[in-house]
C-alpha cells in the first residue's frame, strides 16, 4: 500500500524520535512539529484493561465522521466486525511495536462512500509499554478496489466486512 504524503511525513517524524529501546515516547512527540497534520490525527490511550480511549480526535476527522469522539472509548463509537478488525490492528501495533498501515472503504450515514487510509504508530508514555497509539487518517472519494467491502462507521457492520491491512512498515 502506498501511503499518502501526510502519513509519510508523520512516519518520518515518528522515526526521527526513536531512541532506545525501539519506539518513541509521548514526551518526545511535539505536536508543533507536525501542526499541519493535527486535523488528521487520532491519539488513543491504551488503558491497562486493554480498552482504547480517544485522547485526541482531529478537527478534519470529526467533521468527516460527523462527530467528535474525543474522550470516548473506541468501542462506544464502532461495533461488530469493524470493531473486531480495528482491535486486531491496534493489537498488532502494540505487540509488534511497529507502524501498521491499513485501508478500508465505508460509508458514513447520509454521506458518500469514502476510502480511508490510516497509519497506526505506537508510542510509550514513560514506561516500556505501548500506552498510546497515534493514528493519521486520510479520506478520498477515489475507491481502491483492493479495500473491499464497504464498511459503515455508525451502522451495523455485515459479518463479511473486512479491512485491508498491509504488512507492518519497517
Amino acid at each position: 500500500m502506498r501511503m499518502d504524503q501526510k502519513a509519510e511525513t508523520l512516519l518520518s517524524y515518528w522515526r526521527s524520535l526513536i531512541a532506545e529501546p525501539d519506539i518513541p515516547d509521548r514526551a518526545d512527540f511535539d505536536p508543533i512539529e507536525v501542526s499541519k497534520l493535527l486535523p488528521f490525527l487520532f491519539m488513543l490511550d491504551v488503558e491497562p484493561c486493554g480498552r482504547l480511549k480517544i485522547r485526541l480526535m482531529g478537527t478534519e476527522l470529526a467533521q468527516r465522521l460527523g462527530a467528535d469522539g474525543t474522550g470516548k472509548y473506541v468501542d462506544e463509537l464502532i461495533s461488530g466486525a469493524y470493531l473486531d478488525r480495528m482491535n486486531e490492528m491496534f493489537a498488532l501495533a502494540i505487540s509488534q511495536r511497529q507502524p501498521v498501515p491499513s485501508a478500508s472503504r465505508y460509508q458514513v450515514p447520509d454521506r458518500e462512500h469514502i476510502f480511508v487510509e490510516r497509519l497506526l504508530l505506537p508510542l510509550t508514555n514513560g514506561s516500556d509499554a505501548v500506552d498510546i497509539i497515534l493514528i493519521i487518517q486520510s479520506f478520498s472519494s477515489a475507491i481502491d478496489p483492493s479495500a473491499e467491502p464497504f464498511l459503515s462507521v455508525l451502522n451495523t457492520i455485515p459479518e463479511h466486512a473486512t479491512e485491508t491491512v498491509s504488512t507492518v512498515v519497517s
